[in-house]
């Protein structure tokens, strides 16, 4: 491959981020719009919360139905049909004239999503040499990361300053933009060599350490999104920090998020037990959660530790997919597949659990949620061997 060609394909997988970053600040975007969505539309904060819900359950089932259906086709077109579908559905949902509306085409587009997250890391993958496999997945599982602590928090902005309608307004223009970068840039992707089908997926189950990671990311997501999808409630409420400031802290927290993703590549790269890498990255999530809401008392100590939440929130794809490639290397997309369902449906579960226990614990409840999740994550993570043998690694094909 010459140098030339080598550059466009590393634009590809910065791209293929974009993207990700473009689709998933899409999905929970109205975590950070609850209340003037909810005034506008007339309707309660928790239902446009359950748009969040609705979108992360459509996307989980999606994921495995289509990228099988997919699997022998060129990457491309398929990535290049998902973003199309985005800038028209972040068109729409600025458009939409009431709830109805704007459920039935967050639930549209949640389709594009699953298939989206269930192929974008093992292409990106495939785009360059072997070596560099953790630095591509770092790079478009970023948008994951970087939209959560970067992407709704500044869509919070927007949408405060502007109103909520603005903040798709820049989600339909941003998804354009990513739509002709990866037009421009990315090069046909064959279908992955894998034969494994929709009714073939169960049977990689049979691969002890990809259940063992699959629970964890149960885990880690269902706390991550139960807590964090009401960290505005805990910063004002728990922290006592002005309503007006909350865009503001977001955006500090985003900063912090998008360190610690890229930490999380760095220390992958260099750290090769499955085990250990993956626990140090959720240790640090759980020491924030539980640590925060104990330092409430102390504004400085708080603040110090959301940056550390936002860290470990925004380190915790990257940890998990790095994980799933590595447990499972013979079959990344398909195992990307039950990853992405696996992740997707947590998405939903979590912000359905944070919202009953903000309802009936309050705003510190979610938190408490999220805590407890992250320490039995770790727990169950700790069962990882150091290295993962040939013989568990085809275990599916048994």
């Amino acid at each position: 491959m010459t140098t030339t060609a080598a550059r466009r394909d590393w634009a590809a997988v910065v791209s293929l981020g974009l993207g990700v970053f473009t689709i998933t600040t899409t999905e929970i975007m109205p975590i950070g719009l609850l209340r003037p969505m909810a005034t506008d539309l007339d309707v309660s904060e928790g239902t446009i919360g359950l748009t969040v819900t609705f979108f992360a359950f459509v996307a989980a089932v999606s994921a495995p139905t289509l990228s099988t259906a997919t699997r022998r086709l060129d990457r491309r077109p398929i990535l290049l049909c998902v973003m199309a579908a985005f800038v028209v559905g972040n068109t729409l949902t600025a458009l939409a004239v009431n709830y109805a509306m704007l459920l039935a085409v967050r639930m549209a587009i949640g389709v594009a999503l699953g298939l989206m997250w269930a192929i974008v890391a093992a292409t990106a993958v495939r785009l360059v040499p072997p070596n560099a496999a953790v630095r591509a997945t770092t790079i478009a599982f970023s948008g994951v990361s970087l939209a959560s602590v970067l992407g709704m928090p500044v869509g919070t902005v927007i949408g405060q300053a502007f109103g909520w309608r603005a903040a798709y307004w820049t989600l339909a223009g941003l998804s354009l933009v990513s739509l002709v970068a990866l037009a421009v840039l990315l090069r046909s992707v064959p279908g992955d060599s894998e034969t494994i089908g929709l009714r073939g997926l169960p049977r990689l189950l049979r691969m002890r350490n990809l259940r063992t990671t699959l629970i964890v990311t149960a885990l880690v997501i269902t706390g991550a999104y139960a807590a964090y999808t009401y960290v505005t409630p805990f910063i004002v409420e728990i922290l006592g920090i002005d309503a007006d400031l909350v865009g503001v802290v977001l955006l500090v927290m985003g900063v912090a998020g998008v360190a610690g993703n890229f930490t999380a590549g760095a220390f992958l790269s260099r750290t090769q037990s499955v085990r250990w890498s993956l626990a140090a990255i959720i240790a640090v999530l759980a020491g924030a959660l539980i640590l925060t809401p104990v330092a409430s008392l102390w504004l400085p100590a708080a603040l110090v530790g959301l940056l550390v939440w936002a860290a470990g929130y925004a380190a915790a794809p990257i940890g998990l997919q790095t994980t799933v490639f590595r447990v499972a290397p013979a079959y990344r997309e398909s195992a990307t597949t039950l990853y992405s369902t696996t992740f997707n449906f947590s998405i939903g579960v979590g912000a359905l659990i944070g919202a009953l226990a903000i309802e009936h614990g309050g705003a510190l409840a979610p938190v408490v949620v999220g805590a407890v999740c992250a320490v039995i994550a770790l727990a169950v993570a700790l069962t990882l061997p150091r290295r993962v043998t040939p013989d568990d690694a085809a275990a599916a094909s048994g």
